[in-house]
C-alpha cells in the first residue's frame, strides 16, 4: 500500500500510497490531524481520491476546504483559502477550466475577474442574462445591486421590490423609478404621478426643450413651477418661458 523509493539518481525521494484492490470508498488513505487526533489538518480518501483541508473530504466534492473558526475582527487570519500570485500580474492566479482546459472563471494578479458565461449572485443564473443579481428579500431596505463612485458613494441602487434610485454628487436621490406604482420622480424620491419633476426652489426650471435650429442647440422653452407667493397648500401655477 505504501512505497518509499529512490531507485535511480534521476528519481527523487518520494512516497506513494496505493488504494487496496478491494478497498472501500471514503476511508482515509492519508490523514494528518492535531495532537488529539480529532481534528483533520489534511486528508486524502480512498476511492475517488477526494481531498480535505481542515476537514474530512465531502462525498460530493473533489476538494473540501474549511478555514479555522474565527472571531469578529479576525477575518484576515481565518481565511479558508488564500491564493498568492507568483509575481506576474497579468497571469491567472486562480482559474477554473472545463475538461478541455477552456477557462470558465479566472482571477489575475491585479484582481481582475473574468467569467466565461452567465453569472448569478444570490440567485440561479439566467440563460438570457449575463449578470443576474437578487436582493436577500422583497423589501425596500434590502438591495440587490449597488453602483458606487471611486469614493464608495452610492450612485445607483435597486431595492428588493425593484425600485431604482440614481444619486447626485451630494448623495441625495436625483431620480427614482417606483416599481409599485410605475411612477418616475426627478428631484424627488416620492413621485405621486407618472412623471413628477421637482426643480428645486420656487421659480426653478423643471423642464426645458431644445432644438438644433437657429444659432445651434439652444433651449427654446422652459417650464417653470411657481407658488405665486402662497405656501405649501396654496395653489401656484406653471410658467412657459
Amino acid at each position: 500500500i505504501a512505497k518509499f523509493q529512490n531507485t535511480t539518481s534521476g528519481t527523487p525521494y518520494g512516497v506513494m500510497i496505493k488504494d487496496a484492490s478491494s478497498g472501500s470508498t471514503g476511508y482515509p488513505l492519508l490523514n494528518v490531524t492535531n495532537h488529539g487526533g480529532n481534528a483533520t489538518h489534511f486528508r486524502v480518501d480512498s476511492g475517488a481520491g477526494r481531498v480535505g483541508f481542515g476537514a474530512a473530504p465531502s462525498s460530493t466534492s473533489q476538494v473540501t476546504i474549511q478555514g479555522p473558526a474565527g472571531t469578529s475582527g479576525s477575518e484576515i487570519s481565518t481565511k479558508a483559502l488564500h491564493i498568492i500570485e507568483g509575481g506576474y500580474n497579468n497571469g491567472a492566479t486562480f482559474q477554473v477550466s472545463n475538461a478541455s482546459s477552456v477557462s470558465r472563471f479566472q482571477v489575475d494578479g491585479n484582481g481582475n475577474a473574468t467569467f466565461a458565461n452567465h453569472v448569478g449572485i444570490n440567485k440561479a443564473v439566467s440563460s438570457s442574462v449575463g449578470l443576474s443579481v437578487s436582493a436577500d428579500s422583497t423589501a425596500t431596505n434590502s438591495y440587490g445591486l449597488e453602483v458606487t463612485n471611486a469614493s464608495a458613494n452610492t450612485r445607483f441602487l435597486v431595492d428588493g421590490v425593484g425600485s431604482s434610485f440614481f444619486y447626485k454628487t451630494d448623495n441625495a436621490v436625483g431620480m427614482k423609478f417606483d416599481s409599485s406604482s410605475g411612477n418616475v420622480g426627478i428631484g424627488t424620491a416620492s413621485p405621486g404621478v407618472k412623471l413628477e419633476v421637482n426643480g428645486g426652489a420656487d421659480g426653478s426650471v423643471g423642464f426645458g426643450g431644445r432644438s438644433d435650429g437657429g444659432n445651434g442647440n439652444n433651449r427654446r422653452f422652459n417650464l417653470i413651477a411657481y407658488a405665486d407667493g402662497g405656501g405649501a397648500n396654496y395653489g401656484g401655477g406653471l410658467k412657459i418661458q
